[in-house]
């Protein structure tokens, strides 16, 4: 339910008015899987391999999941900007952000570009910054890879592994962009790690350089898909397991 999506006749179907919503409750897998899935429809080379979920980030035209490196660029292009629209601190007369959770399953997403072209990027992306955090195709780790001076970094290996109490095991996580709806100080805190998390109580969460993390699916998580394109001056660079 907290999807948005229900099964019907054979098919997933949005709930009615959710159409134009961004997809939640979706893990990076599946967001992964999904971008295959494109690519396959328009004749394009997947580019997860769905073996050990690396991924063939440039040398081939297909779709993908952002790099970190590639969603903080079009976040803060060409001035190092604060926040996607500039320096201007967040409100929700930009963004769809700082809302208190009544329960803790409930979304409260808008539209796709409801906020445009107020909260629009410098090249003119929407919700880059609230609405759902968005998963970014690299492993977290506690350095970040854009930070160097590597052109278009494709982020480091599964090298990173938290604890997670409740299910007492380690595990990596992916990266997270671009904070939510979402902002509760009080949401879930007496539950404890995995179950809170920075995407949400976090109050810079919508700056540009914040970096957060998730290994499960969320009513505040969505994605968004690049278009990897090819020249004769591209090369071959993957992100894997082992990188």
């Amino acid at each position: 339910e907290d999807s948005q999506i229900t099964y019907e006749e054979g098919m997933f179907k949005a709930h009615p008015g959710k159409e134009n919503h961004p997809v939640v409750e979706v893990t990076w897998y599946g967001a992964a899987f999904y971008c295959n899935m494109l690519s396959e429809k328009e004749g394009l080379t997947p580019l997860y391999n769905l073996d050990d979920w690396s991924c063939q980030v440039y040398g081939k035209e297909g779709y993908r999941l952002p790099t970190e490196a590639e969603w903080e660029y079009a976040a803060s292009y060409d001035d190092n900007r604060d926040f996607p629209w500039g320096n201007n601190e967040p409100t929700d007369k930009i963004a769809n952000i700082k809302r208190k959770a009544k329960k803790p399953e409930i979304v409260e997403t808008v539209a796709v570009g409801s906020y445009s072209p107020e909260g629009d990027s410098k090249l003119g992306i929407s919700d880059l910054a609230g609405n759902v955090s968005e998963w970014c195709n690299d492993w977290y780790n506690d350095f970040y890879a854009g930070g160097s001076q590597v052109i278009d970094p494709v982020g480091p290996g599964k090298s990173l592994y938290l604890y997670l109490p409740f299910f007492n095991k380690y595990t990596s996580a992916r990266t997270l962009r671009g904070g939510c709806f979402l902002q509760d100080s009080d949401h879930r805190k007496g539950m404890g790690r995995p179950f809170i998390m920075d995407t949400v109580i976090h109050p810079n969460v919508y700056h540009n350089q914040f970096r957060s993390y998730d290994y499960l699916s969320r009513q505040v998580i969505g994605f968004r898909v690049v278009k990897t394109t090819v020249n004769d001056k591209t090369q071959d660079a993957f992100s894997g397991p082992d990188k």
